[in-house]
């Protein structure tokens, strides 16, 4: 049962990596809309609805076998502990049978769901990848890789004819992936994603034994990256040069500007709620916040604690509220 608890969990944790991955493709058709050629742009957008449907189907699979390694884990501890107490009795009665058969029946049942749901998952993610190229060929095709293209001086216009003829074959083709369109889009998997999170951590918390141990060597090596990116930070702060003449017109801001520059990735990971995939920066201390939120969180404070020291009034008012809110987002995850 233990094994299958494993692979349905490594399995729906890994799927549910695949709608952050699929962000970066369908970026790409944000960023690159002027180079798409108005002809393919109807393609480009199916493909971008066909990605985001089967980015569906991956959340529910994924989901589905996550619970289902949960349900199976809790029941084996369940059979555990019966069996162990059955054992210890000195006669087993007739009734301690059907109960240790029922246990059993149970456990295999749940163990044949997880490993159908894990089979799934990976079916899922497969079709997804496919599709993900295929994409990626659509758009090779649209010319999204291209240069911008000059902009040409306007044709003259068609004749009155000829625009009554094209106007029901050119509509669709013609007709580009609005800016509102990709953005809704772009929002739409960045709120699937988040909350696809949210209930991975939500599952962790319940049975922290559904993800694998991290060593000690593994939580120091990831410390010592966040130590790196702090230190870095803390340079920026030191070095700024409106760190001391705060008190010309309009240096104020342009010192608190600088800080919240250095210490960006800092609060877009304390934002676990509205921004799904941050920059590796802020993964690297999400990650160790969920390993150690009071260890990240002194190391936080002690580099805000910096920042305040070098400002002076008025600078110090406009840091205060934006550098408290951050360090205590930082251990806001459950």
């Amino acid at each position: 049962a233990q094994h299958v608890v494993d692979a349905a969990t490594i399995g729906g944790r890994h799927a549910m990596c695949v709608p952050g991955d699929l962000m970066v493709v369908l970026d790409t058709v944000t960023k690159r809309s002027s180079c798409i050629r108005p002809g393919a742009a109807s393609k480009v957008s199916r493909g971008a609805s066909g990605l985001l449907t089967a980015t569906q189907t991956i959340t529910d699979s994924a989901r589905t076998a996550v619970s289902a390694a949960t349900r199976l884990h809790a029941q084996a501890q369940r059979m555990r502990a019966t069996l162990l107490r059955l054992d210890g009795e000195a006669y087993v009665t007739s009734a301690g049978c059907r109960e240790a058969a029922s246990m059993v029946h149970t456990t295999a049942r749940l163990a044949g769901e997880a490993a159908a749901a894990v089979g799934d998952t990976g079916v899922a993610v497969g079709e997804v990848q496919e599709m993900a190229r295929n994409f990626v060929e659509v758009l090779d095709a649209a010319g999204a890789w291209q240069e911008e293209p000059a902009p040409k001086p306007e044709p003259p216009p068609p004749s009155k004819d000829k625009e009554e003829d094209a106007a029901d074959s050119s509509d669709e083709d013609s007709a580009p992936m609005s800016t509102e369109s990709r953005q809704m889009l772009l929002r739409k998997i960045n709120a699937e994603v988040l909350g696809l999170q949210q209930e991975l951590r939500s599952l962790v918390a319940k049975s922290p034994a559904l993800i694998e141990v991290v060593s000690v060597g593994q939580k120091q090596n990831l410390f010592s990256l966040v130590a790196e990116l702090i230190e870095r930070a803390r340079t920026e702060v030191s070095k700024n040069p409106n760190a001391f003449v705060q008190s010309k017109e309009g240096s104020a801001e342009a010192f608190v500007g600088s800080v919240l520059s250095a210490v960006q990735f800092i609060v877009a990971a304390g934002k676990w709620s509205k921004i799904a995939v941050p920059s590796l920066e802020a993964r690297l201390v999400r990650l160790a916040a969920l390993l150690d939120a009071t260890k990240v969180h002194e190391m936080v404070v002690e580099l805000f604690d910096h920042a305040m020291a070098c400002a002076e009034n008025p600078a110090k008012l406009l840091l205060r509220d934006h550098l408290t809110a951050a360090a205590n987002a930082i251990r806001v995850f459950a």
